[in-house]
């Protein structure tokens, strides 16, 4: 399988984690001597799982450090525009290509062995998509203070993971409704308008489970999507805030000593 690295992101000056970066791209955040994005393509090259690895938001030759195997791609102004930039250029090299690994720069306690499992987790292959989510006590016990923000749903809470398996399909004919889908994230209004003002009123009161996530879903795509618990905390430990940071110097530094 294929892996599109989206490592696009600059925090602006209102960003929490500007003073840290000073306009340089977050995935070279550094972490125990070590960028973010190094974390993240050392555990992709381990997994036996990933092929080819197309990295977009870098102006950097990445093909020097880390081989043939890595390339990359300069920012395309958007993190579903980088996706789709870098779908784009695996689909260019093997037109028959189907399902891809999609993840973040910033998850740098994940490992090939985790990768691994993911995307065995993932067979038979028989849904557009595969989005996993850590319950909240799992993320706390393996992270405590991270600060991470929760959905709540019907019997859980949960955090979105950074690395998720989508049919290259998908991208046919539905760009706009993912740059929509991204775009009014955090505006219940335009979410609203995508997903159903139902569905939003029964995760407001907190009547929403992930059995309905994934018949909403495939009801906007058109196509079966699966939306799945994982035990691997560290695919949703990403680092979006300064205690984020700090936590994973912490561990990280630890580990490496």
């Amino acid at each position: 399988m294929d892996c599109v690295v989206v490592a696009g992101g600059r925090p602006t000056v209102d960003d929490p984690l500007y003073p840290f970066t000073q306009g340089k791209p977050k995935a070279l955040l550094e972490i125990a001597g070590r960028p973010l994005i190094d974390y993240v393509l050392a555990a992709l090259l381990d997994a036996h799982a990933i092929d080819h690895i197309v990295v977009v938001g870098l102006d950097e030759d990445l093909t020097l450090t880390y081989g043939p195997s890595v390339q990359a791609m300069t920012d395309r102004g958007g993190m579903v525009a980088n996706g789709l930039a870098g779908l784009a250029q695996i689909q260019a090299r093997q037109p028959a290509t189907r399902h891809v690994l999609f993840t973040s720069a910033d998850i740098p306690a994940v490992t090939g062995p985790t990768v691994d499992a993911l995307v065995a987790d993932c067979q038979p292959f028989d849904h557009c998509a595969y989005y996993f989510m850590v319950e909240r006590q799992l993320m706390e016990s393996h992270y405590p203070g991270s600060n991470r923000t929760y959905v709540p749903l019907k019997d859980l809470q949960i955090a979105g993971a950074d690395m998720f398996v989508a049919d290259a399909a998908l991208a046919d004919g539905n760009s706009q409704l993912l740059m929509d889908l991204t775009a009014g994230r955090k505006h219940a209004w335009k979410l609203a308008r995508l997903v159903g003002p139902a569905t939003l009123l029964r995760l407001w009161l907190r009547r929403l489970t992930l059995s309905g996530i994934e018949h909403r879903a495939e009801a906007v795509l058109g196509s079966p999507v699966s939306i799945r618990l994982t035990g691997f905390p560290q695919l949703a430990m990403d680092v979006d805030k300064p205690e984020q940071l700090f936590l994973m110097r912490n561990l990280l530094s630890g580990m490496a000593a």
